[in-house]
């Protein structure tokens, strides 16, 4: 079963929304957000990460390694898993619905959303990952275990631990 994202539109004009879906799919390579379909079958998170379940959805978060140096991009992958039975709704202010926080770094404060509404739907049993790539240059992380925490914005959570080294 195919999970479909719908973006609302708003009130912008056929042009807007062009230029508006344009300037998505460039934030998306820009940012290495890669949004793909996954059958929901039992989460596999790494042992370090935690899991969140509300209402019948799971919020999973893991990363490509445990230990980085500070030159070394991140790859963190946020899932969320549909496990009810009911199709789920989420609804967003604007186009942001992803982010992740490290070592005091804020993605969300980094990020310039688009200002119209967004959503996406989830079939029953379906899960969805988000994959974003953190680039040192933009922050280079400290020395040290930091908790790593990923979201889909205003709706669940879910951490990890790196080392960075």
């Amino acid at each position: 079963m195919k999970t479909k994202i719908n973006f609302q539109k708003g009130s912008s004009s056929s042009v807007a929304i062009g230029v508006i879906a344009v300037v998505i799919i460039v934030a998306l390579v820009y940012f290495g957000l890669n949004l793909k379909n996954q059958s929901a079958v039992a989460p596999s998170i790494t042992s370090t990460g935690v899991m969140t379940n509300i209402a019948g959805v799971s919020y999973g978060v893991t990363t490509d390694k445990t230990a980085y140096t500070p030159n070394e991009q991140i790859a963190i992958t946020v899932t969320i898993y549909n496990n009810s039975t009911a199709p789920q709704v989420f609804s967003f202010k604007n186009g942001c619905q992803v982010s992740y926080e490290v070592a005091g770094f804020d993605l969300a404060k980094h990020v310039e959303c688009l200002p119209d509404p967004s959503s996406f739907a989830l079939a029953p049993k379906t899960s969805e990952k988000v994959k974003i790539i953190h680039y040192p240059a933009l922050e280079k992380l400290p020395v040290g275990t930091h908790v790593l925490t990923g979201s889909i914005i205003g709706y669940g959570m879910a951490t990890t631990s790196i080392i960075i080294k």
